[in-house]
């Protein structure tokens, strides 16, 4: 379980592919209610109302029928009326084919509803007819990079960046992808080059950080979180991100002030929480670790590893959970990793089918799923007194080496109590 994850940079701001389609001055056919249409205004029930009295009206010509449907679009889209934006907007292709405001905007509501094909599908034909732009490269990457095709992605961000090569919000988003390749160095080199334009973007130092955090320099990522926080104090994921450093040095008390920080900013969050309790396991306050992770799996009920980590928490205090997490498992997705562990902790797979299942996958994931494994098949068989079997174990995990994993920091918390 990756400690966090590097995230894209998502910025599906007005005036990419949102803007209003505004009535040329000399257009006097217009009538009233498609005039009202095309207003950026904050009654959405309004002027989706008055974008349908135009549409069924019969005054308007082809063009402004279609520029009406694609208004109408933008204010469902608003009011999170996704489904018929995306209907309103194919009538307004239909209808004026060779506009790409039609498709950058169909491709953004599809992004929002995560359809990534259906976004590349638009925003390429919207290049096709206006042409390479800084905008519609870059919005072809974001759907690119959640379709997966991440090396597209990184081709599309750096076409974009060609004609706008210090727009901060591309470099970030660059950044982001070469990040989810292990590219460390290109996505530290845009992080950095985007701090230089925008200094005082706490984003791009919390993103900055998590890169010197995964790769394990601490010291410059405790800098990088510092520096977010002072520049914007009420973001709790980037104490989170302080805590996770404090983790990695095993400064729990430090780890705790900063995570009690960002449960106080954000109550509901399931993460904090979640490595709230994670973290006081850590420090062997396994009481309070399952008052934290209990309260986390309510929140998010699919999130099979805070079920192991409360499954573990409990087993510590010599409480038998095995009823509980057999509730709790009809939840999760049993069949993907880290269900075999689950499966295990239930007494349907043994040790052997859970270390077969860390071997599918790409090299990386293998290597992950063989962190997590190794942890939690250890702490099972320390608790059940096979000491020697479950220090072979955690010297397996830690030795993946993937220091920012939490199964890799609880391996290595449990060598320190065995002595070792």
């Amino acid at each position: 379980m990756r400690s966090t994850k590097v995230r894209l940079h998502h910025a599906l701001a007005a005036g990419l592919a949102l803007a209003v389609l505004a009535a040329p001055a000399a257009q006097a056919a217009w009538n009233g209610d498609a005039q009202r249409c095309a207003e950026n205004g904050t009654d959405d029930k309004a002027l989706i109302a008055a974008c349908t009295r135009a549409i069924d009206s019969g005054a308007l010509d082809t063009i402004e029928k279609a520029r009406t449907y694609h208004n109408r679009a933008l204010h469902r889209m608003r009011s999170g009326d996704l489904s018929n934006a995306i209907l309103d907007l194919t009538e307004a292709i239909k209808l004026d084919p060779r506009k790409p405001e039609h498709y950058f905007a169909r491709g953004d509501v599809s992004m929002r509803r995560s359809q990534f094909p259906q976004a590349v599908a638009d925003f390429e034909t919207a290049l096709k007819l206006d042409g390479p732009s800084a905008r519609g490269n870059y919005l072809l990457g974001l759907a690119h990079a959640g379709k997966g095709d991440t090396d597209a992605a990184i081709a599309d961000f750096s076409a974009a960046l060609k004609s706008a090569p210090r727009e901060v919000t591309i470099l970030g988003a660059r950044a982001a992808a070469y990040a989810t390749k292990r590219d460390w160095d290109r996505a530290l080199a845009d992080y950095t080059l985007a701090i230089s334009i925008a200094p005082k973007d706490a984003a791009l130092y919390e993103r900055r950080g998590e890169v010197w955090r995964i790769t394990n320099d601490l010291r410059r990522a405790r800098t990088d979180f510092d520096t977010a926080i002072r520049l914007k104090p009420d973001n709790d994921s980037a104490y989170i991100q302080r805590a996770l450093v404090a983790v990695g040095r095993h400064a729990y008390a430090d780890a705790l002030t900063d995570l009690d920080k960002a449960v106080r900013l954000n109550p509901k969050s399931p993460a904090a929480t979640s490595i709230r309790g994670i973290t006081r396991f850590y420090a062997g306050r396994y009481r309070d670790a399952e008052a934290d992770l209990a309260a986390s799996v309510v929140a998010a009920p699919k999130n099979a590893y805070s079920v192991l980590w409360l499954y573990l928490a409990r087993l510590h205090q010599g409480k038998n959970q095995a009823a509980a997490l057999r509730a709790q498992s009809k939840e999760l997705n049993l069949a993907s990793f880290p269900g075999p562990i689950v499966r295990f902790y239930l007494g349907e797979a043994t040790a052997d089918d859970v270390m077969a299942a860390t071997r599918r996958g790409t090299a990386q994931r293998q290597r992950e799923q063989l962190c997590e494994a190794s942890f939690y098949l250890g702490e099972e068989l320390l608790l059940s007194g096979n000491r020697d079997e479950a220090v072979r174990l955690f010297r397996q995990s830690i030795g993946t080496g993937l220091t920012y994993f939490f199964e890799y920091q609880g391996a290595a918390v449990a060598m320190q109590r065995l002595g070792l």
